[in-house]
């Protein structure tokens, strides 16, 4: 399992030097005052490619996950820290390269499917680190008790409605990053109660699959 999350790690910190490096041209390209809201008037072209990237670095970060897992439970483990490794440290690329975000408080961009979402960089570093401590448990804990990993269904159901949470976070500024420099304030108590709702089940969770009179 240590050689997998190495390899998991190392890749997912590989494809974020690509993506930073992509995301950099473009900048340079399209911003070449240095990245603003409201958002530049972007070809079509390029929209479409955009698109088309996302999909793709989804798709290899899921192909990743599912050539190192071998139950559905590991799946989801190497996907999420192979996605919060690449998100972190596509950060951290991006400011190795251009000096940028200024700080956690930042906005930016975050994905453009089905529309923007946007966000201080902050928060999609939380969820990141939340997937990676995730992802580590899982993996550790299954290892350990030699049983895999299963929600059930109204947990599966409280975990999408922490997600939604975030996700409606997400979603605050859609209408206004194309005709405003002045972004809403960013909704911290939808990201904060996603958090800590999905935090709380998953917890309960490993309690009682895990723990529950068996220490560790």
């Amino acid at each position: 399992m240590k050689q997998k999350l190495l390899l998991v790690t190392v890749i997912a910190i590989a494809f974020a030097y690509i993506e930073s490096s992509v995301v950099t041209y473009l900048r340079a390209l399209l911003y070449p005052e240095g990245f603003h809201f409201p958002l530049e008037d972007v070809p079509s072209l390029l929209v479409f490619i955009e698109l088309g990237r996302e999909l793709a670095t989804v798709a290899l970060l899921l192909g990743l996950a599912f050539l190192a897992g071998h139950s559905r439970s590991q799946r989801y483990a190497y996907f999420f820290l192979a996605f919060g490794v690449w998100d972190i440290f596509y950060y951290i690329w991006l400011k190795i390269f251009i000096d940028w975000p200024e700080s956690l408080f930042t906005w930016d961009v975050l994905f453009l499917i089905p529309f923007p979402w946007t966000s201080p960089v902050i928060s999609p570093v939380l969820v990141s680190m939340a997937l990676i401590s995730a992802a580590l448990i899982i993996l550790f804990m299954e290892q350990h008790f030699k049983e895999s990993f299963h929600l059930n269904r109204w947990e599966w159901f409280g975990e999408l409605i922490a997600a939604s949470l975030i996700l409606w976070s997400y979603f605050w500024n859609a209408k206004h990053i194309g005709v405003s420099e002045d972004l809403l304030d960013y909704p911290y108590l939808l990201l904060i109660s996603g958090l800590l709702l999905g935090i709380t089940i998953f917890a309960v969770h490993i309690q009682k699959q895990y723990l529950k009179g068996n220490p560790p």
